[in-house]
């Protein structure tokens, strides 16, 4: 059973991430699409990363340090950016929860000790 709860939270590593950012992808204007990760940008953050590429989806996709600057100063573009980080680790965390969520459910089906 341990080798199948591994499978299980590898494939969901991957695959959660994989859906969220292909959801919120489609979501995007077409010129922030077109300044995206190319797909194998994105496969190698998926497959290097796991959960934790949502930091860098997140940062790629919403962070424009030009504007902020001209716009907010030094400190709104640091403060914007501090934010973007921080949602990017909670996004990261919340997949994180659900493998751990599935593993534990898929322990309890099948009597795994843990």
């Amino acid at each position: 059973m341990n080798t199948l709860r591994y499978v299980l939270g590898l494939l969901l590593g991957f695959a959660l991430p994989y859906a969220v950012q292909r959801w919120d992808r489609g979501r995007l204007p077409p010129h922030i699409r077109a300044g995206a990760w190319n797909t194998a940008s994105w496969g190698a953050a998926l497959y290097g990363f796991g959960p934790l590429s949502m930091i860098g989806w997140l940062w790629v996709t919403r962070h424009d340090f030009w504007t902020w600057r001209r716009r907010d100063g030094r400190l709104g573009t640091l403060l914007r950016t501090l934010a973007l980080l921080v949602v990017g680790v909670l996004a990261s965390a919340v997949i994180f929860a659900v493998i751990v969520a599935v593993d534990a459910l898929v322990g309890a089906l099948v009597g795994a000790p843990e």
